[in-house]
């Protein structure tokens, strides 16, 4: 029986992943394993959020204080799935748990009145671990009072599907609004 869902943020609670969409509007395609590095060092905790500026500023060839609002300006909450959100909270527990460095997402989740949604939320760079570690999920699991197989995850990013199935978990890639209400039937039935 199903007793939570937990949901990735970048790319399923917003519309899309924008860091990738910034680095092909700047043609800094050739980048793209140095923000990988960057950004896995900031998500687990191993540099700061303002390191992480510091340098992501300097390796894409732009000035330190535009590099939040550039990318900030290109998140767009997925309205339709957090609307459903809200349906499956009524008969389920919800998690959040994003790879994310937590002074850009606690500010989304403010903006977007986003932290009613979860019953528990877990950020990567709060926690100094990141998907697809299991002790990331399990730390969540623990929190939700549920077992691996007792969950539903949702993420855009096949290796932290193939990390949550592992664990015994029920694991979705997400790649539309529709497609997930599809999954969803067959889940829950």
């Amino acid at each position: 029986m199903i007793k939570a869902f937990i949901f990735d943020f970048a790319g399923v609670i917003t519309t899309k992943d924008v860091y990738w969409d910034w680095i092909r509007e700047k043609k800094l395609e050739g980048k793209k394993e140095i923000f990988e590095r960057l950004s896995q060092d900031v998500d687990r905790a191993s540099i700061t959020h303002e390191r992480f500026i510091a340098d992501f500023a300097r390796e894409m060839g732009v000035p330190e204080e535009t590099v939040w609002p550039e990318i900030r300006k290109r998140f767009l909450v997925n309205n339709e799935l957090v609307s459903l959100i809200g349906t499956l909270k009524k008969k389920h527990k919800i998690g959040l748990l994003s790879n994310f460095t937590y002074p850009w997402i606690s500010e989304l989740l403010k903006e977007y009145n986003l932290h009613g949604h979860f019953d528990e939320i877990l950020i990567s760079s709060e926690e100094k671990m990141i998907k697809p570690d299991p002790k990331f999920f399990n730390k969540m699991f623990g929190l939700l009072g549920v077992e691996p197989s007792e969950a539903v995850f949702l993420d855009d990013k096949q290796s932290n599907v193939d990390g949550a199935l592992k664990l015994g978990m029920k694991a979705l890639l997400f790649t539309t609004n529709d497609q997930f209400a599809k999954d969803l039937v067959d889940i829950l039935i």
